[in-house]
């Protein structure tokens, strides 16, 4: 194929693409996950969720930590050992937007122990799915 071809098939693919023809079907998996969701509400003056001495424990349903909150929060995640003793926390956080789930934690295996970090302590409620 020479390049003009090549181009004129890019400008194609994307033109279609951009007018909504191609589109992305959301996955049965994500489904599944958020299915399974739990509604959290985080007090004020609270850095943790959930409140210790609590954890949240990763399942099969999803294979990645996902939150969504009511406003922007910067989260990271703090994971523990089996005997609750902490494992280690991420080193940086990530900032979510409201009222959409933002993966915190990729590929986490099942049956992990951990809780979510607010940067700040201020009220939050939301949902995690895990």
């Amino acid at each position: 194929m020479n390049i003009r071809k090549k181009i004129t098939a890019l400008v194609l693919t994307s033109g279609i693409a951009a007018a909504g023809l191609i589109t992305a079907a959301p996955t049965a998996s994500a489904a599944t996950c958020y299915e399974g969701r739990v509604v959290f509400n985080k007090d004020a003056g609270d850095y943790y969720l959930p409140d210790s001495p609590t954890f949240y424990k990763t399942t099969s349903r999803c294979a990645d930590i996902n939150i969504s909150t009511n406003m922007s929060r910067d989260i990271k995640v703090c994971f523990y050992k089996s005997d609750y003793s902490l494992n280690y926390c991420q080193a940086n956080y990530t900032t979510t937007t409201a009222s959409q789930y933002t993966v915190i934690a990729s590929d986490v295996n099942d049956g992990v122990l951990f809780r979510f970090r607010f940067r700040t302590s201020g009220y939050s409620q939301g949902y995690v799915a895990i």
